[in-house]
């Protein structure tokens, strides 16, 4: 059976919601164990908010084993001292320590990374916070949906301003800059791994939801520079004109993508037939097609009307383009390419629900790289098991459950 690179490598997340969690599960996907740190009663809030998105008990709700699968969790409240010394034992045993708690709160209870650091030299601290450590907003409460989407640009810019009404900013789903953000972390976290091999000392690292948003979207900040000719929210004559997604006749959309605008754009206008029209415009070559977005496009948008989008998708991909419907999230777990590379999978929830799983996408050639199948624990499901391992006797363990779990 093939390996996985970061087996015998624990992990310790105290984690809420979905950015250090994530980080946490992906870690786990390379091999890594994972003991999840939560408070007594309700445990991580993301219990809560999984059973408010699908309306199910946590037993069948797959969007808290997303980010929870295959771990064990433990009861700690580390403002006692019977929590404390569980949560020193397991960071004496721990590679890498996780957190998107607020640092305000970590300092006041001596768990920070400077404090942490030093008194487990060999500990990669791991931390996600919402806009960074310095500036008038550091330390600020912060959800992906304000500082990741709202923050960034994202959610007022990437909308079309058609000039009928002004434009509302972008709906931002849920998890998505935290997903980001976790993997950003994960990659950072497994560097710093490789030099720990190399120095035997640990690291700090921290990354912000904030700053992820400026760097997924560095592009069009650039643009939208002043120096700079680009403008958000778009309109008609900032647009490209395969930002779209064309309507179709059937009330499908399609986007299509081309590889050389000198070749291509008088082949796509050609597939479309419209070359008379935009001749009768005076635009005969690419880059008039591309100076024009106002005129252009309206043209484009009327002949994508013409055919339903299988019969748009046929011709554009014989024609070599890059092309595909814009499906919808319900579309995800039945779409054989997603199932085929097994980035959608049956998992089976505790409860007995069955849904198609998304899975971490990265595969490495060498190692084991199947899905995970074991659910997400209860809060403190296996918080006597690990205190038996850190070596506790049966009197603290049963007091320490009767108290704290």
């Amino acid at each position: 059976m093939k390996d996985k690179p970061l087996s015998g490598i624990r992990v310790l997340e105290m984690g809420l919601h979905v950015a250090a969690p994530a980080c946490a599960l992906i870690l786990e996907k390379y091999g890594a164990e994972v003991i999840k740190i939560e408070q007594k009663g309700s445990g991580d809030p993301w219990h809560g908010t999984a059973t408010y998105h699908t309306r199910t008990p946590i037993e069948n709700s797959p969007i808290y084993d997303i980010y929870n699968m295959g771990k064990r969790s433990v009861v700690i409240d580390y403002k006692t001292p019977e929590g404390m010394a569980v949560l020193e034992k397991l960071l004496e045993k721990a590679d890498i320590f996780l957190t998107n708690v607020r640092l305000k709160s970590l300092k006041k209870n001596g768990l920070d990374p400077k404090t942490l650091c030093a008194k487990f030299p060999r500990l990669i601290y791991g931390r996600v916070s919402g806009y960074g450590d310095l500036g008038p907003e550091a330390g600020v409460a912060a959800f992906d949906n304000n500082a990741f989407w709202a923050r960034s640009g994202l959610a007022a810019d990437m909308v079309f301003d058609n000039g009928a009404d002004a434009p509302e900013p972008l709906l931002s789903g849920c998890g998505i800059g935290d997903s980001i953000t976790a993997s950003l972390l994960a990659t950072a976290v497994t560097a710093a791994l490789y030099r720990r091999e190399k120095s035997g000392r640990g690291e700090e690292l921290e990354v912000s939801l904030y700053g992820t948003g400026i760097w997924v979207s560095g592009c069009m900040s650039l643009m939208a520079a002043d120096q700079y000719w680009r403008k958000f929210p778009r309109t008609l004559p900032f647009c490209d004109l395969c930002d779209f997604a064309y309507r179709c006749r059937d009330g499908r959309y399609v986007k299509v993508g081309l590889t050389n605008a000198a070749r291509d754009y008088p082949v796509f206008m050609e597939i479309l037939g419209i070359t008379g029209q935009l001749a009768a415009l005076g635009f005969t070559k690419y880059r008039d097609y591309t100076s024009h977005p106002s005129d252009v496009i309206p043209l484009m948008k009327e002949a994508f009307l013409a055919k339903d989008a299988p019969e748009w998708i046929r011709l554009m991909l014989e024609a070599g383009f890059a092309v595909n419907e814009a499906v919808h999230f319900r579309d995800i777990g039945k779409d054989p390419q997603a199932i085929a590379n097994g980035y959608v999978y049956e998992y089976k929830m505790r409860g007995g629900d069955t849904c198609m799983m998304p899975d971490y996408p990265v595969r490495i050639g060498s190692a084991d790289n199947a899905p995970l199948t074991v659910n997400a624990p209860l809060v403190g499901e296996q918080s006597a098991e690990i205190l038996r391992e850190l070596g506790f006797d049966e009197d603290f363990v049963g007091q320490y459950l009767e108290r704290f779990v």
